[in-house]
C-alpha cells in the first residue's frame, strides 16, 4: 500500500500511490504474516485479512519504525484486534521515549478513543528491536 505522509488522502489523484498513512504487508516464502508500520493502511489491511483467514486465526507481527502518529493511527482501526483467537506482537525500537506497550495503549486511552486497549480480543504482545539506529530526527 502507498502513503502521502502524516495525513491519508485518498482520492482519484491518489490511486496511483496510495493515500494512506505507511503501512506495508510482507509474506515470507512459509505464509507468514509481517506488517511493517500501522499507518490508516492498517485499516484496509484487516479488513482484507479477514476475509481471506475464512474464520481462521490471524497471526503477525507488526514492525513501528517508530511512533509518529502517522506510523500507528490505524492500530485502533485494524479490526483483527478485536477477534478473539488472532494473535500479534507489535514491535518497537528501544529508543522511544517510553516503551511502545505505552504509546499503543496511550493512543486509545478513554481521552481520545471511545475502546480502550483492555477492551480488545486478540492477543497483543510488545516487543523491543534492539540496536535501532536513529539518524539526527529520529528514525525515518
Amino acid at each position: 500500500m502507498g502513503h502521502r505522509g502524516s495525513i491519508p488522502s485518498p482520492g482519484p489523484t491518489t490511486v496511483r500511490y496510495g493515500g494512506n498513512t505507511p503501512c506495508v504487508e510482507v509474506r515470507t516464502t512459509d505464509g507468514w504474516l509481517i506488517i511493517l508500520d500501522a499507518g490508516t493502511g492498517l485499516r484496509e489491511l484487516g479488513r482484507s485479512l479477514i476475509s481471506r483467514a475464512n474464520g481462521n486465526a490471524i497471526t503477525g507481527d507488526i514492525f513501528l519504525t517508530h511512533a509518529h502518529w502517522d506510523h500507528i493511527q490505524g492500530i485502533p482501526f485494524f479490526g483483527p484486534i478485536f477477534q478473539r483467537g488472532n494473535h500479534f506482537t507489535i514491535w518497537g525500537s528501544n529508543t522511544l521515549q517510553g516503551s511502545i506497550d505505552r504509546v499503543v495503549r496511550d493512543q486509545m486511552s478513554p481521552v481520545v478513543f471511545p475502546v480502550t486497549f483492555e477492551e480488545l480480543d486478540a492477543t497483543i504482545d510488545f516487543s523491543e528491536v534492539a540496536g535501532a539506529t536513529q539518524g539526527r530526527r529520529g528514525m525515518k
